[in-house]
């Protein structure tokens, strides 16, 4: 089973989270830290690399068998910032794998944001990550990649590229546990005034397989960009067979840093 979870890491990367839209409703490439697509792209990179045990994607590496598959994704996530404001959000994400390389577009799909009475709603922008597996040893593999935030505009979407590059490192010590840790660099462009376009976050996750239909995984990140200050967030997750055995998970993620300690809830079913 392979769950490509989309809401793990989003709070740390954005700071605001998507309810940020319904503020900046006037200018919404302007007043948000990251485009909301560019959370996409981040958070992709370090679940593109999961499978249960790292089977699949460490027997790509290792060139041992052709490994070519497809998979798509959808969600409905429910995301609450401290101050209130909230946000329904669609995500998808449409994964292809050929042999070492990985292949990742993704979105938040339609968004709708409310936020100080006022309500954006609207597409969100599209991300789309290339990464490819490089094996260390059977059981290690490092994966550079890059992506691209895609700006569609609108109430809820930006109107400026953003790039990403990351380098992850995958390691499963056991057949019953997969470790992930890496990190990533990212421009964003329409940064306001005071704010630096470039921003870092370290990310880490550990995977436990209860069985071949099920695991539980934990992951944290730590993000930040100059001029808007950093922000950390944990998340929980339970990958289970769902409606005829599709793959689906549960994603809970909750902000740590003062003035972000924002909640999202998330389903998601893999196609």
């Amino acid at each position: 089973m392979t769950v490509l979870a989309l809401r793990v890491s989003y709070l740390a990367a954005r700071g605001l989270g998507a309810c940020a839209a319904a503020a900046a409703f006037a200018a919404p490439a302007q007043g948000a830290d990251f485009p909301i697509g560019l959370r996409n792209a981040d958070r992709g990179a370090i679940e593109l690399s999961r499978q249960p045990s790292g089977e699949t994607a460490f027997t790509a590496a290792a060139g041992r068998a052709p490994q070519i598959s497809k998979a798509i994704t959808v969600g409905l996530a429910h995301e609450n910032d401290e101050d209130g404001s909230h946000a329904l959000t669609t995500p998808f994400l449409f994964d292809y794998r050929n042999n070492r390389w990985e292949f990742l577009l993704s979105g938040d799909g339609f968004t709708r944001a409310v936020s100080d009475g006022k309500t954006a709603s609207g597409l969100a922008d599209l991300a789309a990550v290339a990464q490819y597996a490089v094996s260390l040893a059977p059981n290690w593999i490092v994966l550079p990649g890059l992506g691209l935030g895609v700006p569609v505009g609108g109430h809820v979407g930006s109107r400026h590229l953003s790039e990403v590059g990351q380098l992850l490192t995958v390691v499963s010590p056991t057949e019953k546990w997969t470790l992930g840790a890496g990190g990533i660099v990212s421009r964003s462009g329409g940064s306001p005034p005071g704010v630096n376009s470039y921003g870092t976050a370290l990310l880490a996750k550990a995977q436990y397989k209860i069985d071949d239909d099920r695991a539980a995984i934990v992951s944290f990140k730590r993000g930040y960009k100059r001029g808007a200050g950093g922000g950390s967030v944990v998340a929980a997750e339970f990958d289970f067979p769902f409606f005829f055995k599709r793959p689906a998970a549960l994603v809970a993620a909750q902000g740590l840093s003062r003035g972000k300690r924002n909640t999202a809830i998330e389903f998601d079913i893999q196609f």
